[in-house]
């Protein structure tokens, strides 16, 4: 039995959390729609800068993935096909690095790296938006409109950030993974 004196506290408190409660599950209903659109828009303006000559964008055949890649199809104004957006994962010096590949023609159009967990100031610098030392584009930006039968080697046409050869390495093996399924999907054969 709960004793009277503390009944009308135990009432308030109630109240107020039940007042509480409600005021949450209202802000809820109202700021979901805007995230959701907020999260469509970002969306829909990242895969514009990887392909650009696109329109609109749907899902490669809804909830299929191919290699437990996700797929994008971008499409120009008169509904054709302009490319491919295609997720894939590269394995740098700190782990995982997820990233989504625009592709068009014979060509890489554009690159996103979405995450990754390289060392600061030395890997980390595959996001950096400045141009690299010496150079006139980014590191993401040397990809731009590389064709796809590059070997994506830092040996051969990655130009590597120094001292983070590995990463370096680690997003090119990630582009060409996505490479080979755009392949397969455009039925691109190899040239010798």
């Amino acid at each position: 039995m709960i004793p009277t004196h503390i009944r009308p506290q135990i009432l308030f408190i109630s109240r107020l959390v039940l007042i509480c409660a409600f005021l949450l599950f209202g802000v809820n209903l109202m700021t979901s729609t805007l995230i959701q659109n907020h999260l469509r828009q970002d969306r829909q303006t990242s895969f514009s800068k990887l392909l650009p000559t696109a329109a609109s964008f749907s899902p490669y055949a809804k909830n299929r993935t191919l290699e437990n890649a996700s797929i994008i199809i971008g499409w120009d104004k008169a509904h054709k096909k302009t490319g491919y957006i295609i997720s894939s994962t590269g394995h740098g010096y700190g782990g995982p690095i997820r990233l989504l590949v625009g592709f068009s023609g014979s060509k890489v159009t554009r690159i996103q790296i979405l995450s990754h967990v390289e060392t600061t100031g030395m890997g980390s610098l595959i996001t950096h938006p400045e141009p690299m030392t010496g150079r006139a584009f980014t590191f993401q930006g040397q990809f731009n409109n590389k064709s796809i039968f590059d070997r994506f080697s830092t040996h051969e046409d990655i130009i590597a950030l120094s001292g983070a050869t590995i990463t370096s390495q680690g997003v090119g093996d990630g582009i060409l993974a996505a490479v080979k399924i755009y392949r397969r999907l455009e039925n691109v054969q190899y040239e010798d």
